[in-house]
């Protein structure tokens, strides 16, 4: 009976160590299959998401990124909370939700004002009466928008307001169906680059950025440096202030620590990687400490 019993006891132990071997193996090859929400395909946040996700799958095989297509900042912060995505690009002054964390602090993106020459817009004050193209609701662009405006002292009812998807704002605005297009985005992105190009088409420069700050912390002051968008015939002409904030990384929180090392492993360790995929990634900078990120 003694002989038995210490045979099943062994049985077990044996048993309990191979259990644990195979969790141990299965954590150690796991593979983390990851969804990240960006932008518009014509956008920013698109284009760096594919490359961010090729060199997170080059370098750290075990994390394998899918990028969807999305209305911007707003929509992604909500996915995120709602676990249907496990990382996302936001604006720094998207709300945060929770189970959300900042990750890395990615590059600057300046409040772009592209106006038609011919509507006799000087200042964001001139947009009263005038049609005005928006990114389309859910972008961080379309929630920075309204807060500017009202610093100015214009209200929705002051002009027409039309949310656009990029391409269709950038047609309209060049075919004269709106005076001015409002765009969050960051520096030299190609169709931006495009609609200035026309001989219409001006940039408007925003200031202010310190009154502004008293109500919206998270901005920035920034400057679009000369020749930006074209350098035999400068655009903008001279550095043209403006206001700013950041694109930021974001992840659910039940994101193992594992992953989130892969993750800002591929941003500084592979730094170079990124920059020959996205160029401006260049901008991209380690942050001092978590509170640098920027979050409101």
């Amino acid at each position: 009976m003694n002989g038995r019993f210490a045979a099943f006891i062994g049985i077990l132990s044996i048993l309990s160590a191979l259990g644990f071997g195979l969790k141990v193996w299965h954590e150690n090859n796991r593979v983390y299959e990851l969804v990240l929400a960006s932008g518009s395909k014509t956008g920013e946040y698109y284009a760096f998401s594919q490359a961010f996700a090729e060199v997170v799958t080059q370098n750290h095989p075990r994390i394998r990124i899918d990028v969807i297509e999305t209305n911007g900042s707003a929509e992604n912060m909500t996915l995120l909370s709602n676990n249907d995505v496990q990382i996302a690009l936001v604006q720094s002054d998207t709300p945060v939700e929770h189970p959300v964390r900042a990750v890395a602090r990615l590059f600057p993106e300046m409040f772009h004002l592209l106006v038609r020459k011919d509507a006799n817009i000087q200042t964001i004050a001139d947009l009263s009466n005038k049609r005005v193209a928006l990114m389309p609701e859910g972008s961080g662009s379309y929630a920075l928008f309204w807060p500017l405006i009202n610093h100015y002292g214009l209200e929705e009812q002051d002009f027409t307001a039309q949310p656009l998807p990029p391409e269709e704002a950038h047609q309209a605005l060049l075919a004269g169906e709106v005076d001015a297009l409002f765009r969050v985005i960051t520096l030299g992105n190609p169709s931006v680059k495009t609609v200035l190009q026309n001989q219409t088409i001006e940039l408007l420069a925003i200031d202010q950025v310190d009154a502004l700050r008293l109500s919206l912390p998270y901005l920035e002051a920034q400057s679009i440096p000369k020749g930006t968008y074209d350098g035999g015939q400068p655009l903008p002409s001279q550095n043209l202030p403006v206001v700013g904030v950041n694109a930021l990384l974001v992840a659910h929180e039940a994101l193992p620590d594992e992953v989130i090392n892969g993750l800002t492993s591929a941003l500084h360790t592979n730094r170079n990687e990124l920059v020959s995929r996205y160029p401006r990634a260049a901008l991209i900078r380690l942050p001092e400490s978590s509170s640098d990120l920027g979050l409101p």
